[in-house]
C-alpha cells in the first residue's frame, strides 16, 4: 500500500497517511463538499478524518477500492481525494473525488482524473470508467467531460440525503472510446 503511487504532470496520487488527518479535516470541513457528497459529515472534525484514514488503511484492497490523496509534486501538500470502486466481474471502475476549495477551478481535478482513467485502462485493462454527480453540482460533470467521459443519463430521485431526493447525473467512458481518444 505505502509504495503505490500514480504520477501526473503536477501531482502525486498516493494512499492517505495518518499524518494527513489534520489537512483532510481542514479541507473537508467545507459545506460545499458536504452538499455534493453522500457520506461526508458536516461539520467535519479531526476525529472524522482520523477514523476515515484508519478505515482506508485497514480496507486497502487494489482489487476492490483505491482511495488516494491528491498531492502537489512541488511540496507534497494534500489538496484533495480521488477514488475508484472496482468491479472485477464487470471490469468497471466507478470514480469519486473531491478537492479543497482553494484548489478548484484550476484544472487540477481534470489532470488527476485523466491520470486515474489511464491507470484503469492502460494498467488494469478494464472495460469502463463510470462516474456520477448530484444534479446540483454541474461543475463535477464539466470535469468528467473534460477528462473524456460522456453523458449517459440522469437517474431521477435516485438518492435520499436528509429529507431530499437527489437526481444523479451519470457519465462513462468505455475502453473502446478511450482508445479512440488516445489516438486522436
Amino acid at each position: 500500500m505505502e509504495d503505490f503511487r500514480l504520477y501526473s504532470k503536477n501531482f502525486i496520487l498516493r494512499p492517505f497517511k495518518t499524518e494527513d488527518a489534520k489537512k483532510v479535516a481542514e479541507l473537508c470541513n467545507d459545506k460545499s463538499i458536504y452538499d455534493n457528497t453522500f457520506l461526508l459529515p458536516f461539520p467535519y472534525k479531526l476525529i472524522d478524518s482520523i477514523e476515515w484514514i484508519e478505515y482506508l488503511q485497514k480496507s486497502w484492497d487494489l482489487d476492490r477500492q483505491i482511495t488516494l490523496a491528491i498531492c502537489r509534486k512541488e511540496d507534497g501538500e494534500v489538496i484533495g481525494c480521488i477514488s475508484l470502486d472496482l468491479s472485477q466481474v464487470h471490469k468497471r471502475a466507478t470514480i469519486g473525488y473531491w478537492l479543497g476549495a482553494p484548489y478548484r477551478n484550476q484544472g487540477i481535478m481534470t489532470e488527476c482524473l485523466k491520470r486515474i482513467i489511464s491507470y484503469v485502462f492502460d494498467e488494469r485493462s478494464y472495460n469502463k470508467v463510470y462516474g456520477e454527480h448530484f444534479a446540483s453540482n454541474p461543475a463535477s460533470g464539466k470535469v468528467m467531460k473534460k477528462a473524456g467521459l460522456k453523458y449517459e443519463g440522469t437517474l431521477k430521485g435516485h438518492l435520499k440525503k436528509g429529507p431530499t431526493y437527489i437526481d444523479l447525473v451519470c457519465y462513462g467512458l468505455t475502453r473502446e472510446d478511450y482508445k479512440k481518444l488516445s489516438k486522436g
